[in-house]
């Protein structure tokens, strides 16, 4: 996406650079698969690919691993039981309650 001004050049966030990094490497990939469908070899094209794809990996992990794991240490709260969802039990009354 262009920018509609210079100063906003070059203000990506570790997110979108990844997100730009992972289209560029689905696109690689997809023409490492068309040249092995027509035959024309990419096998030493694919070890790149394997490679590239195990950076991207503890990238994303780097990016997107770490935050929800440090989410989940910092709640407190259990989840909630079964018996919290749905309708409340109906008190068990006894005649000697009703007096």
């Amino acid at each position: 996406m262009k920018a509609c001004h210079n100063s906003y050049q070059g203000d990506e966030s570790r997110e979108a650079k990844f997100r730009k990094s992972l289209r560029s490497f689905f696109g690689y990939n997809f023409v490492i698969f068309i040249l092995m469908i027509l035959g024309m070899g990419g096998v030493f094209l694919w070890k790149i690919s394997v490679i590239w794809g195990a950076i991207l990996a503890f990238k994303g992990y780097g990016i997107y691993g770490s935050e929800e794991r440090e989410t989940r240490s910092f709640t407190t709260e259990e989840e909630p039981t079964r018996e919290q969802y749905g309708r409340p039990k109906r008190p068990q009354w006894k005649d000697k309650d009703l007096v």
